[in-house]
């Protein structure tokens, strides 16, 4: 991932918490508007589990930022494998003249393996 891409993708997870914390702030307003209203008490404990789901989100999010920036931010931190074979390009390639461009890249085992389960592998994404 190149520079821009990784600040763009810091600058996402900002976005999310953002709107996240306008969610709290509804959340909030609603709380206060079903409080001390005996006939809107399902409605006050789903705006306050809401309220807690949300500030769980940004927390966790606010945390895979910090560690987004603390482990990635070096270029070379994010290198996660090489490339051990890409034929050429082609285009128009049969049976639906696509364009092919594949490769297959040999991962480092050392950035996957605490978080690889079988096919699967998680990058640390909440």
């Amino acid at each position: 991932m190149g520079t821009r891409a990784f600040d763009n993708f810091l600058g996402s997870i900002q976005a999310e918490i953002g709107s996240l914390n306008h969610t709290v702030t509804f959340s909030k307003k609603s709380i206060t508007s079903y409080t001390g209203k005996p006939h809107l008490a399902a409605k006050l404990a789903t705006a306050e589990a809401d309220l807690e789901k949300t500030n769980a989100k940004i927390k966790a999010l606010k945390d895979f930022f910090i560690m987004m920036q603390k482990d990635w931010s070096n270029p070379k931190s994010r290198v996660i494998g090489h490339v051990v074979w890409a034929p050429p390009i082609t285009g128009n390639t049969p049976p639906h003249g696509y364009t092919q461009d594949v490769c297959v890249i040999k991962l480092d085992k050392g950035r996957f393996w605490p978080n690889f389960v079988q096919n699967a592998v998680s990058l640390g994404a909440c």
